[in-house]
């Protein structure tokens, strides 16, 4: 079965997503924010994000790498997520340290945090599928993965919504 055509955009929306970090960490400021979101506050939070840059590019690139229109077949994908599966655990507990003192700063972090959570909980699910060979399973871990999506859009909005 050809594994998740979808998986080449997914793959876009969180290269942008890392790309907008990127280009927010080297921004110039712009108005004050209406959220109760200092300068600094702000400024100290991208600058713990910064640290996540090369993991995330490189657990996205791996992942890319075997699927959309990188895809080859089903024992490839599945080799290199399994490896991939502990490498974004790992990164997940790096994201739930940065523990924003700001609410409002912290309430966005939630956000990317259940954003990876969906994100890595739609591999587990791709490998269940490719272990059964299942297109409910696989049609599920799609359904997941858009999920994660969604809250790394959502996530990327509010950030930027605090006009810095």
């Amino acid at each position: 079965m050809k594994v998740l055509s979808s998986r080449k955009s997914s793959t876009r929306v969180a290269l942008a997503v890392i790309l907008s970090l990127v280009s927010l960490m080297f921004s110039t400021p712009a108005a004050p924010a209406a959220a109760k979101v200092s300068k600094k506050e702000y400024q100290a939070y991208i600058n713990s994000m910064k640290t996540l840059v090369s993991p995330e590019n490189s657990i996205l690139t791996k992942y890319g790498s075997v699927t959309g229109d990188n895809y080859t077949d089903d024992e490839t994908m599945y080799e290199v997520l399994t490896a991939l599966a502990p490498e974004m655990n790992r990164f997940i507990a790096r994201v739930e340290k940065i523990q924003p003192k700001n609410t409002t700063l912290r309430s966005i972090h939630k956000i990317y945090i259940s954003g990876w959570n969906l994100q890595f909980e739609a591999v587990l699910l791709t490998l269940e599928a490719l272990e059964d060979q299942s297109y409910a399973g696989m049609a599920r871990a799609n359904k997941v993965l858009s999920q994660g999506r969604s809250k790394m859009t959502d996530f990327r909005a509010r950030l930027q919504g605090l006009g810095y």
